[in-house]
């Protein structure tokens, strides 16, 4: 994104003034500096960032810092189903690859702006039912790519059953992952007085087989820039997750 820095055609004057201002800002808060020059540069623009030519690895690149920067159409491995991909899948799910910036990403005005009210929902975990036993593996064939499976069956693993180990001890794990903007996860209300709010939560442990295991347990979600800011859920037992979705999507509390 270096490139982008430097206007095409500026006068002498023009750079000046720009060394001037980054110097000035850098001093003051050199990261919401360069976030918001690259919104202001990126704002009626299509920018498809690229991770280094010249690394070798294939694990992705975090592409919320460069959304927040406007720059949409991120380059991913989409070969893991790591966190990156499921990021991807969630903002870009049913919008054809594409997805309006918001309103302030478009104007002069840096984003995301301060915001006098907050979006809240609450979320009531009652109960976990059939959940996969230790060394047990359920195929999924069905949801949101499962044309997937009719061309590459492999990638669908196959069924294992069970092992004869004991029941593996499990939780459930809330995260709130923002764009931009605030966020918070919290089992209380109000919020407290810290500069820094969490934004996991990870309920008790429960042990059992998971067949009918009772949680009871209530979490408060809180977002400034809900459209923004990814909802995922996790059954921390193997690391495995589901699919993360779009905090917006859900209604707020009453």
């Amino acid at each position: 994104m270096e490139g982008l820095t430097k206007p095409a055609s500026v006068g002498n004057s023009a750079i000046e003034w720009v060394r001037s201002k980054t110097a000035h800002s850098v001093a003051y808060d050199p990261e919401q500096y360069r976030v918001t020059h690259m919104q202001e540069r990126t704002s009626n623009w299509l920018v498809r960032p690229f991770p280094l030519g010249l690394r070798f690895s294939g694990l992705n690149m975090d592409p919320c810092p460069a959304w927040l920067s406007g720059a949409q159409h991120c380059a991913l491995n989409m070969t893991p189903n790591d966190l990156p991909v499921q990021l991807h899948f969630a903002l870009f799910n049913g919008t054809g690859g594409y997805l309006l910036k918001p309103l302030e990403m478009r104007s002069a005005m840096p984003w995301p702006p301060p915001r006098a009210q907050l979006h809240r929902t609450t979320i009531q975990l009652l109960s976990l039912h059939n959940l996969p036993k230790r060394g047990e593996r359920r195929p999924c064939y069905d949801g949101s790519r499962s044309s997937c499976h009719s061309h590459v069956p492999a990638l669908s693993g196959s069924a294992t059953p069970p092992d004869a180990s004991d029941p593996q001890p499990f939780s459930v794990k809330i995260s709130l992952i923002q764009i931009g903007g605030f966020c918070a996860v919290t089992p209380e209300l109000p919020l407290s007085s810290e500069h820094s709010q969490p934004t996991e939560w990870t309920s008790n442990t429960l042990v059992g087989n998971g067949l009918n295991a009772h949680l009871g347990q209530e979490v408060h979600l809180i977002a400034s820039e809900p459209q923004s800011t990814f909802l995922r859920i996790s059954v921390k037992d193997e690391n495995g997750a589901f699919p993360p979705a779009l905090f917006g999507a859900f209604p707020p509390a009453l």
